[in-house]
């Protein structure tokens, strides 16, 4: 049995439940950030490394569907040869007067749980019964969810000791205790919060990876640090021990750090030499130690520290071997010999310190003089520039005055002229107008969707989403990493992986290039109040500049006015209400088609922009599927600004429109909101310009 997760053939299933039907389950609202950020963290090459297109979420669905999709998810992971499955859930778990477990799904009913358990999802019955049809060798459970210690202990109230060979399972509390959250204090529920920030930011620890066990006693720590009345349980099987199974990379390894430690150890070894009176074969060492630090060490202050150590007993070696004459003198038999040579020694050495000395106390003395000559040649200076600048203002009001009559003089002359037009080629003019934003179709796909009135003023929008070719100019040019392809290619593929702080600084950058007044103002040195999201390390302030004409992000309320045609009633970006792969790259395969979709090629990655011939009747592509979009706005409920309006005025995550390449049809609808922090970076996620 393998001790270590290969991300390669490890596949995850994500599931969870936030809104329920009956009263008895309150909302967790966190659950959606579990999920989302758990599918972050667990694609992050730098922690686990799995491919995006093996993590599958199943978020607030029927108990029926839950299911379906589960045995859909687990038969896929089972075709592809996976080694190991990851099986996630958040939510409420109930656990009947029998001691079986269940987790509830939206349309979960307490009376019907505790009858015959048709309106949950039975961890004993449906769940592990899944998992083990699966014939996977290795399977991490991890269950974050009221009582769910019941499937972890092995005392006489809890269940049968898993049979699932070569499994491990990970629950938020023991057996009748809750799970806690707290929107107001963590976005997402305690438990996962640790987790999140564990696998984020790593542990104290001089080893590069993490095992199941340290996770463990970590979260066992952190509950109780934190005083949650929340203790953590663990289960295994003989074949997956969690002391030895490696789960993920230690972010806070510093191999630097322990390089270090090394190095410090082979000095004291060196010194040893030395009190030992082994003077070459310490001196050897110690010249040895100092190219090691060269080549093994980047950090300044490690080098500096430890290259002063090293220095002092290689100095100590060559006084020891000038001195050596005189010890051996003093140590032989003619003391008043040896006596008169260490006296001699000792006069030719005050006079080569006096000689020093005087050099010193000259050079002093020159120094002194040089100062004294830059002090009076820096105050001629500020006399002078203090004229300069006089004369400089006096000029500039000349200068404003004859532009104030030249303009004047031209107003006379000329009727005015119209604005000039965008300097991107492919940006389109969109009239403004008045529609009706949110789900017109009455698909009622999400309760997000509320329809009402908005009112827009005339803008630009790019025909296309912004290209890799046109993103890396902007890298070679800032000297910053471009951003993953995935290998799928660059050139005319919209770019990805590219978080909205790219996306903002690209449209300023590209407003400079082209000699346009950057649209925003972007404040790296304090932190936005406006940001609610703690796990956003950067909390840019990130605003606009007046009347800037340069280029931005669109609006929420702009970028469906626009795919709809300017607010015309249909589904999809390209003027059609059926989705056809043919026509949008998106998730057509049998197990995601909707009344308003047709099966067909699901490409597993992005086309180039423009490719599939389908733009809507203003000329717009892919406004449907190939990448997710970032916006302008933060995610919350609808403004009830009707002119122009902003999205929220504050928030944790910034809105991402259009669906993506992974996602299935209902994701690509025009009236589809999502969100991400500002941070992140997707193989799903680009972003197309605007122009006011």
């Amino acid at each position: 049995m393998s001790s270590r997760l290969k991300p390669d053939t490890t596949f995850a299933i994500l599931m969870g439940s936030s809104l329920f039907e009956e009263e008895s389950f309150a909302p967790i609202p966190p659950v959606v950030n579990n999920l989302r950020d758990l599918q972050e963290v667990l694609a992050d090459k730098a922690i686990l490394g799995l491919n995006p297109n093996h993590i599958r979420v199943i978020e607030n669905e029927t108990s029926t569907r839950a299911l379906r999709s589960l045995r859909q998810y687990a038969d896929e992971a089972k075709a592809s040869k996976a080694t190991t499955l990851l099986f996630y859930y958040a939510g409420h778990g109930y656990r009947r007067t029998d001691n079986k477990y269940f987790l509830t799904a939206t349309d979960s009913h307490m009376d019907t749980i505790n009858i015959d358990g048709t309106s949950g999802v039975s961890y004993e019955d449906a769940i592990k019964k899944i998992l083990k049809d699966t014939r996977i060798a290795q399977h991490i459970i991890i269950i974050d969810a009221c009582s769910s210690g019941t499937i972890a202990q092995g005392d006489e109230t809890a269940l049968p000791d898993i049979d699932l060979k070569g499994s491990y399972t990970l629950t938020s509390s023991a057996d009748r205790q809750a799970s806690f959250f707290d929107e107001q204090l963590r976005p997402h529920t305690f438990f996962t919060a640790e987790l999140l920030d564990m696998l984020r930011q790593g542990i104290d620890s001089d080893r590069d990876s993490l095992t199941l066990a340290e996770l463990y006693e970590q979260l066992q720590q952190r509950m109780k640090a934190r005083q949650y009345a929340m203790s953590p349980q663990q289960k295994t099987t003989q074949e997956l021990q969690p002391h030895t199974y490696t789960f993920c990379r230690n972010k806070a390894f510093d191999g630097e750090k322990k390089r270090f430690q090394e190095l410090e150890t082979e000095i004291q070894e060196a010194a040893k030499d030395l009190e030992a009176g082994a003077i070459p074969k310490a001196k050897r060492n110690l010249k040895g130690i100092l190219e090691e630090i060269e080549e093994d060490l980047t950090r300044e202050d490690y080098q500096a520290s430890l290259r002063q150590k090293v220095e002092a007993h290689l100095a100590f070696c060559e006084h020891y071997k000038a001195y050596k004459p005189i010890f051996e003198k003093i140590l032989g038999t003619d003391q008043h010999a040896a006596q008169a040579a260490a006296q001699t020694e000792v006069k030719t050495l005050e006079a080569i310190i006096a000689q020093l000395k005087q050099e010193l106390t000259a050079k002093t003395t020159l120094l002194n003089q040089t100062t004294a000559d830059m002090v009076k040649l820096q105050t001629t200076a500020a006399a002078k520039e203090q004229q300069l600048q006089a004369t400089l203002a006096r000029l500039e009001k000349e200068l404003a005055r004859t532009q104030s009559e030249r303009t004047a003089l031209i107003a006379l002359q000329e009727t005015p002229k119209p604005l000039p037009p965008p300097a991107k080629d492919d940006l389109i003019f969109i009239e403004g107008g008045t529609y009706k934003m949110g789900d017109v179709m009455g698909d009622k796909e999400k309760d997000n969707e509320t329809v009402h009135p908005v009112t827009l003023s005339d803008f630009y929008l790019g025909a296309y989403a912004v290209t890799f070719e046109e993103y890396d100019a902007f890298c070679e040019a800032t000297k910053r990493t471009k951003p993953d392809d995935n290998k799928w290619g660059r050139d005319k593929r919209p770019v990805m992986n590219v978080s909205w702080y790219n996306a903002v600084e690209y449209c300023n950058w590209l407003s400079e290039q082209q000699g346009l007044s950057p649209f925003y103002s972007i404040d790296k040195t304090r932190k936005d109040p406006n940001n609610t999201n703690n796990n956003d390390t950067r909390k840019w302030v990130v605003s606009p500049l007046g009347d800037a004409n340069g280029y931005r992000l669109p609006t929420e309320a702009e970028w469906e006015y626009a795919a709809r045609q300017g607010g015309q009633t249909l589904r999809f970006g390209n003027g059609k209400d059926t989705a056809d792969p043919k026509e949008i790259n998106f998730d057509a395969s049998e197990g995601g088609k909707k009344s308003y979709s047709v099966v067909g090629e699901f490409r597993s990655k992005t086309v180039p922009v423009g490719s599939l011939k389908s733009p809507n009747r203003l000329g717009l592509h892919d406004m449907s599927g190939n990448v997710w979009e970032w916006c302008a706005d933060w995610y919350g409920a609808y403004s009830s600004k009707k002119m122009n309006p902003l999205g929220a005025e504050r928030g944790a995550t910034r809105v991402l429109r259009g669906g993506g390449w992974d996602g299935d049809p209902s994701v690509c609808r025009t009236a589809y909101r999502n969100r991400s922090r500002p941070t992140t970076r997707y193989n799903i996620v680009g972003f197309r310009l605007a122009r006011s």
